[in-house]
């Protein structure tokens, strides 16, 4: 299957590259009428567009940084799973280890390779102990996958929110 960016490149959907011009197919298709409709989506003004840049959101930022909020607020009460491609070039997954690190957290199962099999490495994963009753923080990577982990892997991508979900911690 390949898929072809706005540009006219064609890419193998396994490619595990970002294909640029994404956003344009993606543009093209929120401001139809039909699409905006079926995803009940009030339109502002009829000749306003969505679109992914400006401030049409009218966003103020309120804090610096959310760190302190996600442990006093999250941590303690969720179960949760942050999952990255190893292959991203868009969020390297090193960014987000080093952002999980800053939280502090008590590792329970140190990092180590899961995948469908015992004898399949489909990535890495480390999970961290949460403060509450049955909190926890784990942390994926996706080998050879690039951002949209789903759409290059979608066997292990399966196999990693089945395991989350069951609470498998032998994947």
């Amino acid at each position: 299957t390949l898929f072809r960016s706005a540009a006219g490149a064609e890419f193998p959907n396994d490619a595990g590259e970002y294909a640029c011009g994404q956003e344009a197919a993606s543009l093209k298709w929120l401001n139809l009428p039909e699409v905006q409709k079926a995803v009940h989506v009030k339109v502002v003004a009829p000749d306003t567009e969505f679109s992914f840049f400006g401030n049409f959101y009218h966003y103020n930022y309120t804090a610096l940084s959310l760190l302190p909020q996600y442990k006093a607020e999250l941590l303690p009460n969720f179960r949760i799973l942050q999952f990255s491609g190893d292959s991203d070039p868009c969020v390297p997954y090193v960014g987000t280890k080093r952002w999980i690190d800053s939280l502090e957290m008590p590792v329970s199962r140190p990092w180590h390779p899961w995948g469908p099999s015992s004898t399949t490495v489909a990535g890495y994963s480390e999970t961290y102990a949460g403060e509450g009753l049955g909190s926890s923080f784990t942390f994926t990577t996706i080998r050879n996958a690039g951002h949209m982990v789903p759409r290059y892997k979608p066997a292990e991508a399966l196999h990693m929110i089945r395991s989350f979900l069951q609470d498998n911690t032998s994947a």
